[in-house]
């Protein structure tokens, strides 16, 4: 038995191992697990949308955003993997993320393994997996799924990591034996305590309630430059209500400079509960987005594909979002309205609230936009992707 796996936390009789729970094929990551040259090439592609932009080219930590970072991303030739240079401990933390380098579990899993087989191939120093680090991602010494995982990570009882944790004698203490009474008494009070809340959103109050908000942004939420309002319709909901949210509590539309801003907060306020923001986000998500009129000139397109690197990782190479990351969808918005919006996340008129982890985030990338000419430069990129 191994003495320890993995550092565990204890909810509803259930582990969440290392702090990941993931609902992924183990029987899919034990298959691609050892490295093949179609992963390696998968994953050089991969890296290109997804990890060029911190990391560099050549993996080296020195990619066009790396600026915007302190500490600096790893460079993968010459520094140590801080949880491991393994296969497994690599997978590990592309699916669960590290400081601010974000969790890209939103990818598959082969994805995910041909990412990590292909930073590997960079690596001077990759090691080998160990019983510990197979464990952490579910699979067992020789690199098959545990049995008693039942296919799921965050499904491993208690039961079945602490025989893997303890010895023999740990096992026959009158301790040991009492702790796992308690916890499984609690798993049960639990259980009979959760009731899941389903909220099933209204479109026809969501309708109702996006009246208000037709002055500016239209009556199919396409926005409007006069207004100085973007295109609201069709991005993803999870996006608007977090923004509905950020707006309400001040995290977004406080800095005294950002007029536009200021006047969306009051209009947000005019949502009265959860409730409302769930209505109106679920309608507006669901209008159909207008092709956009070019305003934007005197940019480089092809110039501009070189810095839109930076913005793969959470835009998607598409620049259509990526859901996960709570990133919009920038071919759905006015080109105007992109390139004032970087501006202010350059000035830390937006992004400056320390509570706000995805406008911070943002924040950082556009203090690598060098000057104006490279922010047209970007926009003019983006404006092909229509």
């Amino acid at each position: 038995m191994f003495r320890k796996i993995a550092t565990i936390s204890l909810i509803c009789g259930f582990v969440s191992v290392g702090g990941m729970a993931y609902a992924d094929d183990l029987q899919e990551i034990s298959n691609n697990i050892p490295s093949t040259p179609d992963l390696v090439t998968k994953g050089q592609s991969l890296y290109m949308g997804h990890c060029m932009s911190c990391h560099g080219a050549e993996g080296r930590g020195d990619g066009p955003a790396a600026v915007a970072f302190n500490p600096k991303p790893r460079n993968f030739i010459s520094e140590k993997f801080k949880q491991g240079a393994s296969p497994s401990a690599t997978f590990y933390t592309i699916t669960n993320g590290l400081g601010s380098m974000p969790s890209f579990a939103s990818l598959s899993v082969v994805d995910r393994l041909a990412l990590v087989h292909y930073v590997l191939s960079l690596a001077p120093h990759k090691e080998n997996d160990t019983p510990e680090s197979l464990a952490k991602i579910g699979l067992d010494p020789s690199g098959k799924p545990m049995a008693g995982f039942k296919g799921r990570a965050e499904e491993l009882p208690v039961e079945f990591m602490m025989e893997r944790m303890a010895t023999d004698g740990d096992v026959n203490s009158i301790n040991y034996v009492e702790l796992l009474k308690q916890i499984e008494i609690k798993k049960e009070e639990e259980k009979l305590a959760a009731t899941p809340v389903v909220i099933v959103p209204d479109l026809k109050k969501g309708e109702s309630l996006f009246n208000s908000c037709k002055i500016c942004h239209g009556n199919s939420g396409e926005g409007s430059q006069l207004s100085q309002a973007p295109q609201i319709a069709g991005q993803d909901v999870d996006y608007l209500m977090d923004q509905l949210k950020k707006f309400q509590s001040g995290i977004r539309g406080a800095h005294p400079e950002d007029v536009n801003g200021l006047k969306m907060r009051p209009m947000s306020r005019l949502l009265q509960s959860e409730k409302d923001v769930i209505d109106v986000a679920h309608f507006v998500s669901q209008l159909s987005p207008k092709k956009l009129p070019l305003t934007f000139t005197g940019g480089d397109p092809e110039k501009g594909k070189m810095g839109f690197m930076v913005c793969m990782s959470c835009h998607g190479m598409d620049g259509k979002g990526m859901k996960a990351m709570k990133a919009p969808s920038l071919v759905h918005l006015q080109d105007w309205y992109v390139a004032e919006q970087i501006r202010k996340f350059k000035a830390g008129i937006r992004g400056g609230d320390v509570t706000d982890t995805t406008g911070s985030t943002m924040r950082g990338m556009a203090m690598g936009v060098a000057d104006e000419q490279t922010l047209k430069d970007m926009v003019s990129y983006i404006n092909t992707l229509q």
